[in-house]
Order: C-alpha cells, then sequence, then structure tokens
C-alpha cells in the first residue's frame, strides 16, 4: 500500500508539474490557436492529477501542496525569453516518458493513449514551427484518438495554426 501511495504521489507530480507547464505555454503563446491547443493539453493533465490525487486520499495517503520542479520552472523560463517552440522537444519527451511509465500501471490504461497522443500532438506542432506543415493523415488520427478536445475543435485549432505560421514563411 505505502509503495502504491509513492507512486501515486510521483504520478501526481508529474501531471501537476505538466498542468504548470501547458498553463504558462498557453499564457505565452503568441498564436491564440496554438494557445488554446496548449489549454486543453493542460486541462487533460489536471484531470489526471485529480485522478491520482484521489486515489492517494482514497488510500489514506496526504497530497501535499503542489511546488513546480527546477525543471519545469526552468522550461517556463525558457519559453518566456526564448520563446515557445525552444521547449517543445523537452516537453515531446516528457510526454513519450509519461504513456511509458503508465504502460504497466492499470489505474493508468487510459492516460497511455492520451499521453501518446499528446506527444504526437507537440511533434506535429513542432514541425509546424519549422514551416513543414501538418500531414492530413496525422490530424486524422489526432483527431481519432484525442480525448481531451472534441475531434473538430482539435482539428481546427492545429490547422488553423498552422494555415497561420505557413502563410508567414510564404
Amino acid at each position: 500500500m505505502e509503495a502504491s501511495i509513492k507512486r501515486y504521489l510521483a504520478n501526481w507530480k508529474d501531471e501537476r508539474n505538466s498542468a504548470k507547464l501547458y498553463s504558462f505555454l498557453a499564457e505565452n503563446e503568441k498564436d491564440s490557436r496554438l494557445s488554446d491547443v496548449y489549454s486543453r493539453l493542460e486541462a487533460t493533465e489536471v484531470r489526471h492529477a485529480e485522478r491520482w490525487e484521489r486515489l492517494i486520499k482514497e488510500m489514506g495517503g496526504t497530497v501535499p501542496p503542489f511546488k513546480p520542479t527546477l525543471r519545469t520552472n526552468t522550461l517556463c523560463w525558457l519559453a518566456k525569453h526564448f520563446g515557445v517552440e525552444m521547449v517543445l522537444p523537452t516537453v515531446v519527451g516528457m510526454e513519450n516518458n509519461g504513456s511509458n511509465n503508465y504502460k504497466d500501471q492499470p489505474e493508468a490504461a487510459d492516460f497511455v493513449a492520451e499521453e501518446r497522443s499528446h506527444s504526437t500532438l507537440l511533434k506535429q506542432i513542432s514541425k509546424t514551427g519549422k514551416g513543414t506543415g501538418l500531414e492530413g493523415g496525422m490530424i486524422a488520427k489526432l483527431e481519432g484518438r484525442h480525448r481531451s478536445a472534441g475531434g473538430n475543435a482539435l482539428r481546427a485549432a492545429v490547422l488553423g495554426a498552422s494555415d497561420g505560421l505557413l502563410s508567414n514563411f510564404n
């Protein structure tokens, strides 16, 4: 039971740090469409954190006050001073790790696909930022798998961001 509480606390901290980072990215993203995508990602991470918090309490554990890690604070600082796109590769890696960490946790089985979808979405956003655009097939995959946002809303946000960014490169 103690090991489960420790694992749940580690998961809760990771999700809260991700939510904090996405919130910061949403606030500092100049493109309102991408800002909306980051806000939706934040909402998913908050929902995940709430589940871990509930499980911790159900097992008799205590949830400490949240304090962002040095890594989260550093990524926020970098995004503020050098742009959101500066931190996207690191955030993609964090999402990959999140889905891998959840693979063997039955309480998080439904989180794995969402975390993978986050990673794929962020990879595509970072490609868009480099002017390579989004592929229609990839959008269809994201639309079908991503549960934190309605498919049409997510597709519209990403395609709109792609259009806006690509028009700047023409």
